[in-house]
């Protein structure tokens, strides 16, 4: 035990973690195993130097770009004008940066080989097992044990080798925004001092993959365009043709226009003939009246007559009194209702009749003229016949020219219809026909000026060549080495020590079948006892020895 003695004895079980035993071991096995934390060391060192040999190193070149900011509205709508396709997404750059597109194009301008771009860990490993004795043996024994498709595309080596090179390449770009801002940093990679070449020349192509890209873009804009402007032209002329063509047999002229004089005088004639009926229908109307009139108007009228009295008048006066004396002398000799008296009464009753109907004066001489009022009526009669047989004839001379006019009316609407509906085509044409025509006009200018026109991503700063690899660096990877092989040391100690057969009091203390009474400090000479049970142990780590004391059997 310690020389100091404590006032209350220590117990480790009281503890959450026995942190003094668990110290007290580790340093045990830090003494016993330094010959295994050594190896681990050097083993870590070795292979630092086989990685230092096996990977090429890597050098970086950094290039700075500016992209063209969305909210400077001005710029941008002053260079439309010059580029319509100069600018696109600023998000999606990057991945045109580090496309295959750009890659393959500066892998062959360089003339890079595998060797000369930037390798991953994983690639290189592969590179490495790839050309190895052991990896190309393989391969021809896996093909001979599974024979390939002969129909299959089987890529030479050259194309292998070339795409694993371009593959690789763009393992060893990376583009980072600056936050806050529109520049962008264009890290490369590669395993020599050509990295700034290499950047420097993956930037140009860059640029001139944007500049070729808004030329593609513009020139295949314009020969679709073209083509559309030629049938958009071809469909307005034919419009064109047809709307004339309908004019023509139509007669049409200046849309209508005279169609609209026509219109004023075909209202002036439907006018003047309506007048001209109204007329007729007076005309007729005092035609009946007048024929009417005539009807009852004699054709001659007695100027003078000369009257005397009436002979037979007077004759039959005479005879009324013969036959009324008679009658009286026959009433005194004869009674009433005698035959004589009656067939009297009956002679005076028919001489009375006809004294009534007899005038008192009778016409000697009559003198007859023209009736003038049948004259005048038949004059008016003929007067009003010759003015209707005249409103005839000229109603009959209007009704040819306003039954043209009138079909002509009556086809009006339908024609205008028919024009408005070819004019509306027209419109339409010609709307496409412009507007296509100015899309053509802007991708001609942008095809034209694509090459000239500023791009809206700018170089700030090119890629310089570095003073020096930025990996492996030795002032890294020799502490990382050592601390890696001092840890790893030290596990494999500690687990050595955990498996370990060998006993002590550390590991006697976790038993709690075997108690341990008292640690009893000795001299380094292994001594044994019998008769009691004790038994005594040397401990090579401390000198001290454990006595466990146990009962008589």
């Amino acid at each position: 035990m310690d020389g100091m003695k404590e006032a209350i004895q220590y117990q480790p079980d009281l503890d959450p973690i026995d942190w003094r035993t668990s110290s007290r071991r580790a340093r045990n096995a830090i003494v016993r195993h330094v010959p295994l934390i050594l190896t681990s060391v050097v083993v870590c060192f070795v292979l630092m130097f086989v990685y230092v040999r096996l990977f090429p190193p890597v050098f970086t070149a950094t290039a700075l770009l500016e992209a063209e900011s969305d909210s400077d509205t001005g710029r941008v709508q002053y260079y439309a004008h010059w580029d319509m396709f100069r600018k696109v997404d600023m998000k999606s750059e990057p991945e045109l940066l580090t496309s295959g597109r750009v890659a393959k194009q500066v892998v062959e301008d360089l003339h890079l080989k595998f060797d000369d771009v930037y390798h991953t860990m994983f690639t290189q490993i592969g590179y490495l097992w790839t050309e190895s004795w052991v990896g190309r043996n393989y391969r021809k024994f896996k093909e001979w044990l599974f024979p390939p498709d002969p129909s299959m595309y089987k890529p030479t080596p050259e194309e292998i080798d070339f795409g694993r090179t371009v593959n690789s390449f763009r393992d060893g770009i990376r583009v980072e925004q600056v936050a806050g801002t529109s520049v962008a940093k264009v890290t490369v990679m590669a395993p020599s001092y050509r990295v700034a070449q290499i950047a420097n020349r993956t930037i140009d192509i860059f640029l001139a993959e944007r500049r070729r890209r808004s030329y593609n873009e513009a020139n295949a804009a314009y020969q679709a365009l073209s083509v559309e402007v030629a049938r958009a032209s071809a469909d307005l002329a034919a419009a064109d043709d047809k709307k004339a063509d309908f004019e023509k047999k139509n007669q049409v002229v200046l849309d209508f226009e005279k169609d609209k004089l026509l219109l004023t005088d075909w209202a002036k004639l439907k006018s003047s003939a309506n007048d001209v009926n109204g007329t007729i229908a007076g005309l007729e109307a005092s035609l009946a009246v007048v024929e009417r009139e005539l009807g009852t108007e004699p054709t001659e009228i007695v100027q003078a007559t000369r009257l005397q009295d009436s002979q037979t008048k007077g004759l039959l006066q005479n005879r009324e009194f013969e036959l009324n004396s008679a009658l009286q002398q026959m009433r005194e000799h004869y009674l009433p209702g005698s035959p004589d008296i009656q067939q009297l009464e009956r002679l005076l009753a028919e001489v009375r009749t006809s004294l009534a109907r007899e005038p008192d004066k009778v016409t000697v001489a009559r003198e007859v003229i023209m009736n003038p009022t049948h004259t005048e009526l038949r004059t008016r009669e003929q007067l009003l016949k010759s003015q209707l047989a005249s409103a005839y004839a000229t109603l009959a001379s209007k009704r040819k020219p306003l039954a043209e006019l009138q079909s002509r009316m009556d086809h009006y609407p339908q024609l205008v219809k028919s024009l408005t509906e070819m004019a509306r085509i027209r419109d339409g044409l010609e709307s496409r026909y412009k507007l296509l025509r100015e899309r053509l006009m802007v991708a001609d200018v942008s095809r034209a000026t694509a090459n000239s026109a500023p791009s809206s991503i700018r170089v700030i700063d090119y890629a310089s060549s570095p003073t020096s690899q930025s990996w492996p660096k030795m002032i890294i990877l020799a502490p990382s080495a050592l601390a890696l092989g001092l840890f790893l040391g030290f596990s494999m100690a500690l687990l050595a020590e955990i498996f370990s057969t060998r006993v002590n009091r550390d590991r006697l203390s976790t038993r709690p079948e075997y108690p341990v009474y008292a640690v009893i400090d000795m001299l380094p000479v292994v001594a044994t006892q019998g008769g009691t049970g004790a038994v005594l142990l040397q401990s090579p780590a401390n000198d001290s020895a454990i006595a466990r004391l146990r009962g008589p059997s």
